[in-house]
């Protein structure tokens, strides 16, 4: 509930998380060396024992502010994100072992990061908001400038940190210090902007509907003609794949978050999108 979620199941029988920037949430591969060495959270090498590391340093208090600790008396283990893993279940926690080590000045590492929000699997739209946040120690550093660039022939992102797209295509796109290059993030996806997400080839002869919609609990489809149907939330993710029957299907929300999700409707020949919202 701390840390947003990316499980990409997309690919058929498979299912991806994708890594967090730093926070525990047991999706970083374990290393091959001495477990009295912590692995560097800021990074994403399984440097050491490998893991997810932690720093003293992302304490806060009940409102949310930073706060220094000089000692631990006691910790208590669970991930940070609440996801659902189709299945493979929900994302939870996982320890092999734990060690007591003592403070050791001598190890150093990268300390500072750029942190990018999720990119849709696939970005369907003319113009995307990016976002990012720079950290030092996991504290946002609000006064840091980041720059942007992209590698897709005929797109640009703006002053205002907007992706504006023309063409359909693989992009990477990169953020940055302004004034440090080398702390930098970077994510690659595809961009079809021939599938829009909210289109509606509809099925001939058929109405479909969601109802209830908003849905708190449930929602059921009418006027499918078979086929599946899957749930997509905003960022271009797939949160659920379910069967379509008939006037029958009950489809149980309550595993994902109150907010708007796209249901695409299909049985191979044709297709139709229906907007839902969850309370």
């Amino acid at each position: 509930t701390r840390i947003m979620g990316h499980v990409d199941m997309s690919m058929p029988g498979v299912v991806l998380s994708r890594r967090r920037a730093f926070g525990y949430a047991d999706n970083h591969l374990r290393g091959t060396g001495t477990i009295t060495i912590p692995p560097n959270p800021y990074t994403h090498e399984a440097e050491n024992a490998g893991g997810d590391g932690f720093d003293i340093r992302w304490a806060v208090d009940q409102d949310g502010n930073y706060v220094d600790l000089d000692e631990i008396h006691f910790i208590r283990v669970h991930t940070g994100i609440l996801a659902d893993a189709g299945w493979l279940g929900e994302i939870s926690t996982e320890i092999t072992g734990a060690v007591v080590t003592g403070p050791n000045p001598d190890i150093t590492g990268v300390l500072d990061l750029v942190v990018m929000k999720d990119l849709p699997v696939t970005i369907t739209t003319s113009e995307l908001q990016l976002e990012a946040l720079s950290f030092h120690r996991g504290r946002v550093q609000w006064d840091r400038q980041i720059s942007w660039s992209t590698d897709l022939e005929g797109s640009s992102i703006d002053a205002d940190g907007i992706l504006h797209l023309t063409q359909s295509g693989e992009i990477t796109i990169t953020a940055w210090w302004t004034d440090n290059p080398d702390i930098a993030a970077t994510m690659t996806t595809l961009v079809n902007l021939e599938d829009d997400p909210t289109g509606i080839p509809d099925f001939p002869g058929k109405e479909l509907s969601i109802f209830p919609n908003p849905a708190t609990g449930y929602f059921r489809i009418t006027g499918a003609p078979g086929g599946q149907a899957e749930i997509v939330d905003l960022y271009g993710r797939r949160v659920m794949v379910i069967p379509v029957i008939e006037q029958r299907n009950r489809v149980e929300t309550t595993g994902l978050y109150p907010g708007i999700y796209f249901v695409r409707i299909s049985n191979g020949l044709q297709q139709k999108t229906l907007r839902l919202i969850i309370h």
